[in-house]
């Protein structure tokens, strides 16, 4: 038994799936002539308040509808509290896990009425196995095994495809290069929130992506390198990563909860996430996003500004994802340097899946 100051006890009974709270006043012991009255309140789904009484609800003390209000809203955070979770990278020294990505890309440029819609797809296959764990940080190790790039173009045709399953058939230029990185690991360091904290092993990365084509002279292998920079270097893969482990929260939250994160790069995005649902055994997240997409380079620069949507599927035993996809929306313009600063209106439509194997 509870006692609420001196006038009521409340005791709890659980009946079937719900909560019966029963209020009972205690005799006036001034007025023999007076009566006990009781009260029956019933919480439905922790929603609906029911208030069942053998005297009129317009004659109840109001101090006891106040009550009855306060206890309602304190259970109701009580058991919401209870109910909160940790979401965090739960992983051990030696798991390993294989992740397949998925990238499509849809752009559209109108040139004076002429539109040229050209579509990128790109598909990888990696590794992840955790070296490190402590109650702050993991640390993995990540290598691809295999990549696909292809540009089409809805006017010209294929204008690049590299397979690194396939050898081609006419120049090999680019199939050495990007064969060059397969099976050459990374090490990240993250927090428990998916943070990248840390990335190694970009320069061995590129190191090998310029041994493979087997060059002669160091002015092209200045030229590769600088080519394969940008997208292979340090700052653009932490940044890349970034996007796919860093989702979770530093609080403990409950359905319906939202946290908020960003990171900043080549794109820039602000994010909201929510817990969704939860289940024993998954976890589902959503996140609504602002993003910005700055490119600059030998022939355009382009800024973008759009909107970006996130759905996860986590297991919560070890916190990493089973599913997650995320879809773009930008539009922007570009200027072709190399054609007198021209500045072309451009949409870029995106899906981006991350599936673990």
């Amino acid at each position: 038994m509870l006692k609420v100051g001196c006038k009521y006890t409340i005791f709890f009974m659980l009946h079937k799936p719900k909560f019966k709270i029963y209020f009972i006043q205690k005799e006036r012991r001034k007025n023999r002539n007076s009566r006990c009255f009781r009260h029956l309140i019933t919480l439905a789904n922790l929603q609906e308040i029911r208030i069942f009484a053998t005297k009129k609800i317009s004659t109840m003390n109001p101090r006891t509808i106040t009550l009855l209000i306060l206890l309602t809203v304190c259970y109701q955070s009580v058991l919401k509290a209870q109910n909160k979770t940790t979401l965090a990278y739960n992983l051990t020294v030696g798991d390993t896990i294989t992740v397949a990505q998925t990238a499509v890309q849809e752009i559209k440029q109108d040139l004076e009425g002429v539109v040229n819609t050209m579509t990128n797809r790109i598909e990888g296959v990696y590794k992840l196995k955790v070296l490190s764990a402590t109650d702050e940080q993991i640390v993995l190790e990540s290598s691809f095994h295999s990549l696909k790039f292809e540009t089409v173009s809805d006017q010209y045709g294929i204008l690049f495809e590299v397979d690194t399953d396939t050898a081609p058939e006419g120049d090999p230029m680019m199939y050495q290069i990007f064969q060059g990185l397969l099976h050459t690991p990374l090490t990240l360091t993250l927090r428990k929130d998916g943070y990248i904290q840390k990335l190694e092993g970009t320069e061995e990365l590129i190191s090998s992506m310029i041994a493979n084509m087997n060059l002669e002279d160091e002015f092209s292998e200045a030229m590769i390198k600088k080519m394969v920079e940008k997208d292979f270097g340090n700052e653009s893969l932490q940044e890349s990563m970034t996007q796919m482990f860093y989702i979770f929260p530093v609080e403990k939250v409950a359905v319906g909860d939202t946290w908020e994160n960003s990171y900043t790069g080549e794109l820039s995005a602000n994010n909201t996430w929510t817990l969704s649902s939860l289940s024993n055994d998954t976890a589902e997240l959503t996140a609504n996003s602002d993003i910005v997409a700055k490119t600059d380079d030998d022939s355009v620069t382009m800024e973008m500004t759009g909107t970006q949507t996130t759905a996860a599927t986590i297991t919560l035993e070890n916190g990493f994802f089973e599913e997650m996809v995320t879809q773009q929306s930008m539009s922007g313009t570009a200027v072709m340097k190399q054609m007198n600063a021209i500045e072309i209106p451009t949409t870029i439509e995106g899906t981006i899946t991350f599936k673990k194997l």
